[in-house]
């Protein structure tokens, strides 16, 4: 019997052993997840908070909009090619779309506080005599919900048309990437600029803005997953299965693999990339959106810093920049290891110029290890 029992451990063991080595293989052949495991591990030393819910919490929604940008970069470099707009795309799709949020709101307070009388700021209607403070937080909450959809229509709006801006002149007329979205780059910066005069826009609705801490999905007493965690999350799944599932998601990847041969098989060509280009633009405007229910404030500058670590996050992900190679899961893998790289170095209050220095090794050491696995592979 104990002779048995032995058998029994040994063999527990023996699969422990082997599912320990299989572990070690998948971290060593998947760098991100390997950089990913020991940034954690780094930080739990580090900082004890770091793993504690509402830190988490913190990460997940503060990034929300970024994961939104790289899902975006994700579908363009699977083509081989490259949108330096995204950000600033982003950036200024959340300007139009506070703005217009603001002018909706106020014309509908106005129509329900001061129907006929010249237009008013909401300030300004708080004050008029007879109106309460109760009737001005009915009416704020009772013309929400159809601000909140004018916001959202708004940049996906203008999200669209950078990337049908981009679609066309790259698909349809063939011009380099890399030009074209840096002129949409710069045009969408203008505009940001000239509509919000270099400041952040504020005033949009405060139920926007409890999207991102009070309202979402219960699981305990005091621990809600916000709704923009779990928008995101389904935005990743969803991209996901048109990426990896879909007839689009194919095409995609052969016209990144051999744009000759695809079109050699009948697949249009021109199509494919105008439609990813277009589709990256309504993702931008998602995450622009995305961004005002974050910080409560559209800001042109949220589009400055956003680039390189979109870019950086994809490509430390496993997607090739020569297209045709990539997964959602792994553009996640690199959002959820620089997110993670920026709170735990917020954590400890470093600066923010010692942080772009971190972040450039951490790319470097992330490439290398890239190419050494791609080397080991072939």
């Amino acid at each position: 019997m104990s002779e048995q029992k032995n058998h029994t451990y040994q063999g527990q063991v023996g699969l422990a052993h082997l599912g320990a080595q299989a572990l070690l293989k998948k971290l060593l052949n998947t760098p991100i997840l390997l950089m990913l495991v020991g940034v954690w591990i780094l930080f739990i030393f580090l900082n004890g908070t770091f793993f504690k819910t509402n830190n988490l919490l913190t990460l997940f929604v503060v990034n929300a909009f970024f994961g939104v940008g790289v899902i975006a970069e994700t579908f363009v470099l699977m083509t081989g090619g490259i949108d330096l707009s995204i950000g600033q795309n982003l950036a200024c799709s959340s300007i139009v779309s506070a703005l217009c949020m603001i002018s909706y709101q106020t014309s509908a307070i106005n129509a329900m506080l001061n129907p006929g009388g010249k237009i008013l700021s909401i300030d300004e209607i708080s004050v008029l005599p007879g109106i309460t403070k109760q009737a001005m937080n009915s009416a704020l909450a009772m013309t929400a919900g159809g601000t909140i959809i004018v916001g959202l229509l708004a940049a996906i709006a203008v999200g669209l048309l950078f990337g049908l801006i981009n679609g066309i002149a790259i698909g349809g007329f063939r011009m380099t990437p890399f030009i074209v979205t840096l002129g949409t780059q710069l045009l969408a910066r203008g505009i940001s600029f000239v509509l919000s005069n270099g400041i952040s826009i504020s005033g949009t609705p405060r139920e926007l803005t409890k999207l991102s801490y009070a309202y979402g999905i219960f699981i305990r007493p005091g621990f809600v997953i916000p709704w923009v965690i779990v928008i995101v999350v389904a935005s990743f799944l969803i991209c996901g299965v048109l990426l990896g599932k879909t007839t689009w998601g194919r095409y995609i990847a052969l016209v990144g693999s051999n744009p000759q041969a695809a079109a050699h098989v009948g697949i249009r060509v021109p199509i494919v990339i105008s439609s990813v280009y277009t589709f990256a633009g309504l993702l931008a405007g998602i995450g622009g959106f995305i961004s005002i229910i974050c910080f409560g404030t559209a800001d042109v500058k949220v589009g400055d810093p956003l680039l390189l670590p979109i870019i950086g996050s994809v490509i430390l992900g496993g997607v090739a920049t020569t297209g045709g190679e990539g997964s959602m899961t792994k553009a996640a893998l690199g959002v959820l290891l620089f997110a993670t790289i920026i709170n735990g170095m917020t954590l400890k209050n470093l600066s923010l110029s010692l942080q772009q220095i971190i972040l450039g090794t951490i790319i470097i050491i992330g490439m290398a290890l890239l190419a050494r696995v791609s080397s080991r592979r072939t």
